[in-house]
Protein backbone atom coordinates (compact mmCIF):
# COMPACT_ATOMS: atom_id res chain seq x y z
CA UNK A 1 0.00 0.00 0.00
CA UNK A 2 2.54 2.45 0.68
CA UNK A 3 5.30 1.04 -2.07
CA UNK A 4 3.47 3.89 -4.25
CA UNK A 5 4.99 6.48 -2.35
CA UNK A 6 8.24 7.78 -3.80
CA UNK A 7 11.21 7.87 -1.56
CA UNK A 8 12.04 11.40 -1.44
CA UNK A 9 8.86 11.89 -0.42
CA UNK A 10 9.17 10.29 2.66
CA UNK A 11 12.65 12.66 3.15
CA UNK A 12 10.56 15.54 3.04
CA UNK A 13 8.19 13.95 6.00
CA UNK A 14 10.51 12.88 7.79
CA UNK A 15 13.73 14.83 7.62
CA UNK A 16 11.96 17.46 9.53
CA UNK A 17 11.37 16.02 12.54
CA UNK A 18 14.64 13.96 12.40
CA UNK A 19 16.52 17.91 12.35
CA UNK A 20 13.85 19.73 14.36
CA UNK A 21 14.38 17.10 17.23
CA UNK A 22 18.22 16.97 17.29
CA UNK A 23 18.17 21.57 16.90
CA UNK A 24 15.92 20.90 20.31
CA UNK A 25 17.67 18.46 21.58
CA UNK A 26 20.78 20.30 21.03
CA UNK A 27 19.23 23.39 22.39
CA UNK A 28 18.46 21.67 25.71
CA UNK A 29 21.54 20.76 26.30
CA UNK A 30 22.89 24.24 25.75
CA UNK A 31 20.07 25.21 28.14
CA UNK A 32 21.20 22.67 30.55
CA UNK A 33 24.67 24.33 30.71
CA UNK A 34 23.91 27.91 30.92
CA UNK A 35 20.22 27.42 33.21
CA UNK A 36 18.56 29.21 30.57
CA UNK A 37 15.18 26.89 30.24
CA UNK A 38 13.08 29.42 30.24
CA UNK A 39 15.21 30.89 27.40
CA UNK A 40 15.22 27.76 25.65
CA UNK A 41 10.58 27.55 25.63
CA UNK A 42 10.54 31.16 24.93
CA UNK A 43 12.82 30.54 21.87
CA UNK A 44 11.24 27.02 21.08
CA UNK A 45 7.78 28.69 21.35
CA UNK A 46 8.34 31.86 18.68
CA UNK A 47 10.18 29.33 16.39
CA UNK A 48 7.88 27.04 16.66
CA UNK A 49 4.10 29.68 16.39
CA UNK A 50 4.97 31.78 13.19
CA UNK A 51 4.83 29.15 11.10
CA UNK A 52 2.65 27.51 12.93
CA UNK A 53 -0.04 30.59 12.78
CA UNK A 54 0.83 30.64 8.62
CA UNK A 55 -0.46 27.18 8.09
CA UNK A 56 -3.55 27.83 10.15
CA UNK A 57 -4.21 30.95 8.14
CA UNK A 58 -3.58 29.01 4.86
CA UNK A 59 -6.30 26.63 6.33
CA UNK A 60 -9.04 29.21 7.02
CA UNK A 61 -8.24 31.19 3.89
CA UNK A 62 -8.64 27.40 2.12
CA UNK A 63 -5.22 27.61 0.12
CA UNK A 64 -3.56 25.36 1.92
CA UNK A 65 -4.62 22.56 -0.93
CA UNK A 66 -4.73 24.60 -4.14
CA UNK A 67 -5.47 23.48 -7.53
CA UNK A 68 -5.97 26.12 -10.44
CA UNK A 69 -3.55 27.71 -11.68
CA UNK A 70 -4.39 31.61 -11.00
CA UNK A 71 -5.03 30.38 -7.51
CA UNK A 72 -1.68 29.26 -7.64
CA UNK A 73 -0.33 32.23 -8.80
CA UNK A 74 -2.00 35.11 -6.76
CA UNK A 75 -1.07 32.73 -3.60
CA UNK A 76 2.57 32.69 -4.50
CA UNK A 77 2.71 36.41 -5.08
CA UNK A 78 1.44 36.73 -1.60
CA UNK A 79 3.92 34.33 -0.23
CA UNK A 80 6.92 36.12 -1.63
CA UNK A 81 6.21 39.65 0.57
CA UNK A 82 4.64 37.54 3.75
CA UNK A 83 7.72 35.38 3.77
CA UNK A 84 9.90 38.39 3.62
CA UNK A 85 8.26 39.71 6.62
CA UNK A 86 7.88 36.40 8.47
CA UNK A 87 11.56 35.96 8.13
CA UNK A 88 12.57 39.55 9.31
CA UNK A 89 10.44 38.86 12.57
CA UNK A 90 11.50 35.83 13.36
CA UNK A 91 15.18 36.61 12.55
CA UNK A 92 14.91 39.96 14.48
CA UNK A 93 13.81 37.77 17.48
CA UNK A 94 16.35 34.96 17.65
CA UNK A 95 19.09 37.97 17.07
CA UNK A 96 16.67 39.93 20.20
CA UNK A 97 17.15 36.56 22.28
CA UNK A 98 20.35 35.50 21.36
CA UNK A 99 22.18 39.12 22.03
CA UNK A 100 20.08 39.38 25.17
CA UNK A 101 20.00 36.19 26.39
CA UNK A 102 22.61 34.23 28.77
CA UNK A 103 23.10 31.88 26.12
CA UNK A 104 23.12 32.72 22.31
CA UNK A 105 23.50 28.58 21.52
CA UNK A 106 19.99 28.09 23.21
CA UNK A 107 18.20 30.58 21.56
CA UNK A 108 19.37 29.61 18.51
CA UNK A 109 18.92 25.59 18.68
CA UNK A 110 15.76 25.90 20.21
CA UNK A 111 14.12 28.64 17.48
CA UNK A 112 15.45 26.82 14.56
CA UNK A 113 14.39 23.63 15.95
CA UNK A 114 10.81 24.83 16.80
CA UNK A 115 10.78 26.39 13.63
CA UNK A 116 11.48 23.49 11.70
CA UNK A 117 9.11 21.56 13.75
CA UNK A 118 6.79 24.15 12.99
CA UNK A 119 6.56 23.58 9.17
CA UNK A 120 6.30 19.67 9.90
CA UNK A 121 2.22 20.13 10.03
CA UNK A 122 1.74 21.97 6.44
CA UNK A 123 4.28 19.07 5.02
CA UNK A 124 2.55 16.22 6.61
CA UNK A 125 -1.13 17.58 5.41
CA UNK A 126 0.43 18.10 1.65
CA UNK A 127 1.44 14.51 2.13
CA UNK A 128 -1.17 12.91 3.24
CA UNK A 129 -3.20 14.57 0.14
CA UNK A 130 -0.71 14.02 -2.24
CA UNK A 131 -1.22 10.13 -0.91
CA UNK A 132 -4.48 10.11 -1.39
CA UNK A 133 -5.08 12.05 -4.84
CA UNK A 134 -1.43 10.51 -6.34
CA UNK A 135 -0.16 7.86 -4.75
CA UNK A 136 -2.51 5.68 -3.50
CA UNK A 137 -3.15 2.01 -4.72
CA UNK A 138 -6.34 2.62 -6.33
CA UNK A 139 -4.70 5.57 -8.03
CA UNK A 140 -2.31 3.56 -10.17
CA UNK A 141 -4.32 1.40 -11.58
CA UNK A 142 -5.52 1.60 -15.24
CA UNK A 143 -8.86 1.99 -15.00
CA UNK A 144 -8.81 4.74 -11.65
CA UNK A 145 -6.54 6.80 -14.31
CA UNK A 146 -8.97 6.49 -17.08
CA UNK A 147 -12.06 7.60 -14.74
CA UNK A 148 -9.83 10.36 -13.19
Amino acid sequence: MLRSVPARKWLAVLLPVVFGVTLLVAGAFAASDADAWFLYAVAAGIGAALPLAYTLQLVGEHRLFLRSDAAITRSRSRIGSLARVGWLIGGAAVAALAIFASSGKTAVYAALGGATLGIWPGLLANFIRLWREEWAPERSTPTARVQR
